[in-house]
């Protein structure tokens, strides 16, 4: 398959998930592209790029571009993202105000929530697979 036709079968494939899943990655991307709302601040603008980023890895391991273990890039790029949020709301940036303020803080629950669930998720992913590995001796 091209990989610029990868995006509707993998839509596709999110429909199979539990609906808080679905529901919750739709709210994490919309929390996440909210930040064109406040594009003149270089912050926004970096929340922004880091989304499209995590995207295209995520479809370019779904065609098989790159391996699954590029997916870890993603995470962490969110991961600083979200220490360097906080750091900035920790000392006040004057750059963050307002209503971008709470946007931002809001944005940080959301990807920190988000990391949290994939943290966990993995964890348990690789325990089960690592007991399907593990042959009883007879």
């Amino acid at each position: 398959m091209p990989p610029y036709q990868a995006s509707i079968p993998f839509m596709h494939n999110l429909r199979h998930n539990p609906l808080w899943v679905s529901s919750w990655l739709n709210i994490l991307m919309l929390v996440n592209l909210a930040s064109a709302f406040f594009w003149p601040h270089i912050v926004a603008q970096l929340i922004f790029y880091s989304l499209l980023i995590r995207a295209a890895l995520l479809l370019m391991s779904y065609v098989n571009i790159v391996s699954k273990r590029a997916l870890g890039l993603g995470q962490v790029l969110w991961c600083a993202l979200v220490v360097y949020l906080v750091f900035m709301l920790m000392n006040d940036d004057p750059s963050l105000f307002g209503s971008f303020k709470l946007y931002v803080s809001g944005l940080i629950m959301c990807n920190s929530l988000s990391l949290i669930f994939e943290w966990s998720l993995s964890k348990t992913v690789l325990v089960t697979a690592s007991k399907k590995l593990v042959k009883p001796i007879s």
